[in-house]
């Protein structure tokens, strides 16, 4: 700064002369800030330094708070104004230990950084809301909420706690309150297809902060757990039935969505390949075309539209002889002899082969050693045509978790095109070694295993039987929803 001063300077030649009087001004960065005052535990102060021959255009302030033992990355805070020369700690809620270094700007640059003073923030009514409250994923039982309270506000997190209230949307009234530390949290065990509200506050030793704005969610559908009532079937003639059912209006609390329609299920004769569904927005349904002197099994479910709920008990009919020309379907298995009465006539032919050994002398056929390759064959012993159809085993029959509550595990099952009488579950719980066996007769595209032990898991056998055997297992692992805690992050 030595060179700063007056210049005089002179020139002359042959012709004439002049000078010029300047003012030199060397400029430098400003000079360090000596001393940083604290005023009280929130508020500090420091004197203007020297600006090095330019005018001080602002102060950086660099700001750190202890996180454990560790300090945290500086936080830049910029004061655009040099004659502001004190800062408060108005954004820190919590007991902070400070960390604070200030730089002085000028045109040339900034100033070396000022000795750190260290101190402690005493706590504060927190007088900011959490904000950007979210819903980051919802199913039908649970949501995760998400928000936001930035940690420059709260020097150390660790110290501050959130209230996340539960509010029912329809009456508004709170329904429970959650307390967690830390800004994403789960809430489990909520209702399908149901509005809920949302409101989320922080906490501190010194009381609540100002109230989150309000989410409103609503949960997804799930599985209705309805079940159809009083069905019926009313023969119409030998090749048609009338289903009727009911369903009681006091049941929508637990369609767990909006009513799509009734899912009629049907198959003869325990043939899972004539099986079929379906669908009506009526409660009754008419099946024409049934073959005669033939049996069928009828269930019902109810849907909504994520998916079917749980099918009624089967009901059982039997259509009656017709007097019309056609085949009578004989279903049997391959193991044991098939007999066949002709009490009109004594013969009986075979458009494939003869037949003549297996025709006993009251004119009955009986033959003991059945192939799979005589299936479907016909035989007719006068005006009657039989069609037989041998089965085996059955093949597995596949299963999947259909829905889960507490106490219950439902099952969906998909059927093999096979011959299946009834399926045999068994199940039991990592924590009780006790078997439980459910026969399933007839069958039903789906069950549900109830008084089932809450949040436990379950190892679950399936098995499709008829009269020549079993199918070979299915292995399926369900767990009931837990206990009402909630999973916390």
């Amino acid at each position: 700064m030595s060179d700063n001063g007056i210049y005089e300077c002179n020139a002359k030649n042959n012709y004439s002369q002049d000078h010029g009087i300047f003012e030199i001004i060397v400029q430098n960065i400003p000079n360090r800030i000596e001393n940083i005052f604290l005023e009280n535990s929130n508020r500090i102060s420091w004197f203007k330094p020297y600006g090095g021959n330019a005018k001080i255009l602002k102060y950086i302030l660099r700001i750190q708070y202890k996180q454990g033992i560790v300090w945290s990355n500086a936080t830049i805070i910029t004061i655009n104004n040099s004659d502001i020369t004190s800062y408060s700690f108005d954004n820190f809620y919590s007991k902070c230990s400070i960390s604070i270094t200030i730089e002085a700007v000028n045109i040339i640059g900034s100033s070396l950084p000022s000795n750190p003073l260290h101190f402690q923030t005493n706590t504060k009514q927190l007088l900011i809301a959490p904000n950007n409250l979210i819903a980051v994923n919802i199913t039908s039982k649970s949501v995760i909420l998400s928000w936001e309270y930035s940690l420059f506000y709260l020097c150390d997190n660790f110290n501050i706690e959130y209230n996340i209230e539960l509010i029912d949307t329809y009456n508004q009234t709170l329904i429970q309150t959650y307390q967690h530390n830390s800004t994403v949290f789960m809430i489990e065990n909520l209702k399908s297809s149901t509005q809920y509200t949302f409101i989320v506050y922080a906490i501190n030793e010194l009381g609540s902060s100002p109230k989150s704005q309000l989410l409103t969610i609503q949960t997804l559908e799930s599985v209705p757990l309805v079940t159809i009532e009083d069905l019926q079937a009313v023969l119409l003639n030998t090749s048609s039935v009338n289903i009727t059912w009911t369903f009681e209006n006091d049941d929508v609390q637990f369609l767990n969505g909006k009513f799509r329609t009734f899912a009629v299920t049907i198959y003869e004769y325990f043939n899972m390949s004539t099986l079929m569904t379906m669908e009506t927005i009526n409660s009754n349904l008419i099946f024409d075309n049934l073959h005669s002197s033939s049996q069928y099994y009828i269930s019902v479910a109810i849907c909504n539209y994520f998916e079917c709920g749980p099918s009624s008990k089967a009901i059982h009919i039997e259509t009656p002889f017709s007097n019309l020309d056609m085949p009578i379907t004989v279903i049997h298995p391959i193991t044991k002899p098939l007999l066949l009465n002709c009490p009109f006539t004594k013969s009986w032919l075979n458009s494939e082969k003869s037949i003549d050994q297996y025709v006993l002398s009251n004119n009955s056929l009986y033959i003991t050693d059945l192939k799979l390759d005589d299936n479907h064959s016909q035989y007719q012993c006068g005006p009657t045509q039989y069609q037989i159809q041998l089965y085996d085993k059955p093949s597995s029959v596949h299963g999947k978790i259909h829905y889960t509550t507490s106490n219950e595990i439902g099952i969906k099952f998909d059927y093999p095109s096979d011959i299946i009488e009834s399926l045999i579950i068994t199940y039991k719980s990592k924590e009780n070694l006790i078997l439980n066996e459910f026969h399933l007769f007839p069958p039903l595209l789906n069950i549900r295993l109830t008084n089932l032990s809450c949040g436990n898991t379950y190892d679950i056998m399936i098995y499709a039987k008829n009269q020549v055997g079993f199918s070979p297992s299915e292995y399926l692992i369900g767990k009931t929803d837990g206990s009402g805690k909630n999973i916390e992050y």
